[in-house]
């Protein structure tokens, strides 16, 4: 289970012309739920999880024109695999579906959000571990305009011990 409550706010300023480019607040409450299953007889976790959030935005991008003021309900379904496939190396994937999302940089709302993950752990003796990460998201509005969709990679190297 999960509650919570985030604000964000932010700004971007071209300090040399003292000219404000881009401004926004978010708020958002969010109430979810989830679970996990770990097989016996293979190595495998599952997991599942849905969320409610009601947000608040207000952006104002001043650059290009795009300003957004908008509230409502969203949600979000997730889902994962977790595969340890030997002693030192985890696999895992996921799948993330957001129904009315609110894209900020182009200035939409009602944006349905489809993202897949992937991952790799790889554990040194000692503690280390080596995590490979990555997502795909794309990004559809109800408005007939043009989807986006962003790819990202990532690699971090966690020392457990010193």
């Amino acid at each position: 289970m999960t509650v919570g409550y985030s604000h964000t706010g932010s700004w971007s300023k071209n300090s040399r012309n003292n000219l404000l480019v881009w401004e926004w607040s978010y708020d958002k409450i969010t109430t979810g739920a989830g679970t996990s299953y770990k097989f016996s007889s293979i190595p495998l976790l599952a997991a599942v999880e849905a969320e409610v959030a009601v947000q608040s935005v207000d952006s104002s991008k001043y650059i290009d024109r795009k300003f957004i003021s908008d509230s409502g309900t969203d949600f979000s379904l997730r889902g994962g695999l977790e595969y340890v496939l030997t002693e030192d190396i985890i696999v895992r994937g996921g799948y993330a579906y957001t129904g009315k999302a609110i894209d900020m940089v182009y200035g939409l709302k009602d944006v349905t959000l489809n993202r897949v993950s992937f991952g790799l752990d790889y554990y040194f003796k000692g503690g280390t571990v080596i995590q490979l990460f990555g997502r795909y998201t794309n990004m559809a509005p109800s408005s007939p305009s043009e989807s986006r969709s962003v790819m990202e990679v990532l690699c971090q190297l966690k020392l457990n011990s010193f």
